[in-house]
């Protein structure tokens, strides 16, 4: 599919560390250079590369030194794509999770398998509910120890940007259906370009991963002198041992959503809303800013009082470093959740859910028949 070697190669050392780097160098041939060059001078073993230069090919050329893994069959130009360029990693194939605007592979390590996956989801006009859908099979096929990078087009303040736009919000609530953290930290942007005298910047490359990778996944930054392309490259690196130091909690999430019962959920929390008025009527004649925190601290609870009831709790058997942080609190300072009261709900309901929810004066949770 791939590589010449067929779907495994020879290699017999599992790595203790595997750096990576995603970037999309945007189909020019000098930003695609300047990546593998910049990523054999780091000793990058794995990049996630999203528009890579492809020529007359319409598929990305192989790299001495490299291994490039890419869609070979019928269709459009090739988007996504991962190049090796450590010999010694053992990689394993998928042709069933494959398109142009997607690539898996598979690593052995010293703990086991660690899949990987490029995306590229093409901007707007074009839907991104298919994107979305596909990547949620793949992440189901591939299972656990999965990380996810890419150019996604679209913005949330979960992820760095300073807004959130509709693709973001549907983004962000398929990444918490299936169960993806987030691993963008910060609000360097990855995408900036001058168009005009105006500088336009943005957050729409992501890497998310499955909670059981959290204290393995370390060091993640933008680095902004990697290649000429308008999006910036991300790193990380992937360790075989967690990192104990600050004994925070691994993941974020403390409900266990997927075993919840949203037909309850949703009666009990109706029954609430309408016990303490909050209508979207009266959220709409708040008047000043003290009312309407004090309606959202109100809110939140409302919120957290009924997934107590009808959300099991996440069981904690250990506790790790290297956990996720709020994004929004380094981006956007005054997003912070006032005090802990709100900060439950967002580990319960992502932030955008809550938002609507206010607004709506009725949550969009699974069931109703307001969700978006």
């Amino acid at each position: 599919m791939c590589w010449p070697g067929g779907q495994y190669n020879t290699a017999k050392v599992l790595p203790n560390e595997i750096k990576v780097m995603q970037a999309n160098v945007q189909r020019s041939a000098v930003a695609t250079e300047e990546l593998i060059f910049e990523a054999k001078k780091q000793r990058i073993s794995i990049l996630l590369v999203q528009e890579p230069y492809i020529g007359a090919a319409r598929s990305m050329k192989n790299y001495s030194g490299t291994r490039v893994y890419q869609h070979t069959g019928s269709g459009n130009h090739i988007k996504a794509a991962i190049v090796v360029l450590d010999n010694n990693i053992h990689i394993i194939q998928h042709p069933e999770i494959s398109s142009p605007n997607m690539i898996a592979i598979s690593v052995d390590t010293q703990k086991g398998k660690l899949s990987l996956v490029s995306i590229y989801f093409e901007p707007y006009p074009i839907p991104l509910s298919p994107y979305l859908q596909t990547l949620k099979q793949a992440i189901e096929k591939l299972g656990p120890r999965t990380i996810v990078g890419g150019d996604i087009n679209a913005r949330n303040v979960w992820w760095g940007d300073r807004i959130t736009n509709e693709r973001g919000e549907e983004a962000e609530a398929t990444f918490h259906s299936a169960g993806l953290e987030i691993l963008n930290q910060g609000g360097t942007p990855t995408f900036n370009t001058n168009r005009g005298n105006t500088l336009y910047t943005s957050c729409v490359d992501v890497t998310v991963a499955t909670p059981d990778l959290l204290g393995l996944i370390v060091d993640w930054r933008v680095d902004q002198s990697v290649t000429s392309s308008d999006h910036n490259a991300i790193q990380f690196e992937i360790t075989s041992r967690i990192k104990r130091d600050d004994g925070h909690a691994r993941s974020t999430r403390v409900y266990n959503v997927r075993k919840a019962n949203w037909t309850h959920f949703r009666a009990k929390f109706k029954q609430l809303l309408s016990e303490h008025e909050l209508t979207s009527h009266n959220i709409n004649t708040l008047n000043s800013t003290t009312l309407l925190e004090n309606t959202i601290v109100q809110y939140t609870q409302l919120i957290t009082d009924t997934c107590d009831t009808h959300i099991p709790k996440i069981k904690v058997h250990r506790k790790h470093t290297t956990p996720l942080v709020d994004r929004r609190a380094s981006s956007n300072e005054e997003k912070r959740p006032k005090n802990e009261e709100e900060n439950q709900i967002l580990l319960c309901y992502p932030p955008t859910y809550c938002y609507r929810a206010i607004q709506q004066g009725e949550a969009g949770i699974p069931g109703s028949s307001k969700q978006e």
